[in-house]
């Protein structure tokens, strides 16, 4: 009895520290905006293999890397700068579709100039989140980071503020209108 309870312990402990799921697939389109080029870009909706989930958020880990691709590929290949590009995705395709056709009508009737991306021009790659981020090679800001020296220009040395009176550092008479 002592080692059934001992390996359920062990099964739920391992289900718990296992976070990411990896889905066999998905369904994922690209949208790039820019607010300096009324241009928008959208890609065909497309499979995407290899998808690492968050168990527990159910967000796909590494979905700032598929944007990258959509803005890499749209800089390099079609000279869009300074481009916000969002990668959206979903596991039902239909409700990938329905999100799909508002935002490219919502595009259409406006004062947008809207092109589609081909498959065979661009295409995701699957990114693999099974190798860990080293944290120890990221530089965390702390307090003792912070520059030191005076405040703002005219200010108090050290930025802070004159030390309060017996008026609440208002000038005799409260300062206010009479």
């Amino acid at each position: 009895m002592k080692k059934l309870f001992l390996f359920l312990v062990l099964i739920v402990c391992l289900a718990a520290s296992a976070k990411n799921t990896v889905i066999t697939s998905a369904k994922a389109f690209g949208f790039s905006a820019s607010f300096t080029d009324s241009t928008v870009y959208f890609t065909n909706i497309m499979d995407v293999d290899s998808l690492f989930m968050d168990s527990k958020t159910k967000f796909i880990l590494g979905r700032e890397n598929y944007s990258y691709q959509l803005k890499d590929y749209i800089e390099n290949q079609l000279g869009g700068k300074n481009r916000t590009c969002v990668f959206f995705y979903n596991v039902n395709e239909k409700k990938l579709r329905k999100q799909y056709a508002k935002m490219l009508e919502k595009y259409r009737g406006g004062t947008f100039v809207v092109k589609i991306i081909s498959d065979s021009d661009f295409s995701f790659t699957p990114v693999d989140m099974t190798e860990p981020v080293e944290t120890d090679k990221i530089k965390h800001k702390t307090k003792k980071d912070k520059p030191k020296g005076k405040g703002p220009k005219g200010g108090m040395p050290g930025g802070g503020m004159p030390p309060m009176g017996q008026n609440g550092g208002m000038p005799p008479g409260g300062g206010g209108p009479r």
